[in-house]
C-alpha cells in the first residue's frame, strides 16, 4: 500500500500520475491496478478525466448538430450496418450453398441417374413456356378489353 498515496489523492480520487500511468501503459503493481480498476468502475469524475486523457478531442455531441446533419450521420451509420448485415447474409448463404452443392455432388453416382432424352425434354419445356405465355397474353387482353369497355360506358 506504499504506492496508494501516488495513485489516490486525499479525496479518494485518482491522481494525475495514476491516470497518466494507466493511459501510457506504464507498469503498475497488480494490487494498485485492481484498486484503480475498482475505483473507475463507480467514479464518474475519474472516468471522465481518464476518457479526456485518452481522447483529447471531444466526442461529437449530436445534440449540438443541426437536425439535417444528425439525420445524415444516422442514415449513413444505419446504411453501413444494413450493408454489412446483407453482406454477411449473402456470404453465409453462398458458403452454405457451396457446402450443400459440393457435398451433394460427391454422393451422386452417375450410373444410377435415369437416362433422359434431351431433345424430347427440350420440346416439352418449350411447349410449356409457349402455353404459359399464351395464357398470360390472353389474360392481359381480357383485362384491357374489360377496362376499355368500362371506360366507354361511363
Amino acid at each position: 500500500m506504499a504506492l496508494n498515496h501516488l495513485y489516490f489523492d486525499s479525496g479518494g480520487h485518482l491522481t494525475a500520475k495514476a491516470l497518466g500511468d494507466l493511459a501510457s501503459g506504464a507498469p503498475i503493481e497488480e494490487l494498485a491496478r485492481l484498486e484503480i480498476a475498482e475505483h473507475l468502475s463507480y467514479c464518474d469524475k475519474c472516468i471522465k478525466a481518464y476518457t479526456d486523457l485518452l481522447c483529447p478531442q471531444p466526442p461529437v455531441d449530436l445534440t449540438q448538430l443541426p437536425p439535417a446533419q444528425v439525420t445524415a450521420r444516422r442514415a449513413a451509420r444505419e446504411g453501413r450496418v444494413l450493408f454489412l448485415q446483407r453482406c454477411a447474409r449473402v456470404g453465409f448463404a453462398a458458403c452454405l450453398t457451396l457446402m450443400v452443392w459440393l457435398g451433394g455432388l460427391s454422393q451422386i453416382d452417375p450410373e444410377t441417374l435415369p437416362k433422359v432424352d434431351m431433345h424430347a425434354a427440350g420440346e416439352k419445356i418449350s411447349d410449356s413456356l409457349a402455353d404459359f405465355s399464351q395464357q398470360i397474353s390472353d389474360g392481359l387482353d381480357q383485362l384491357f378489353d374489360f377496362s376499355f369497355e368500362r371506360s366507354f360506358k361511363s
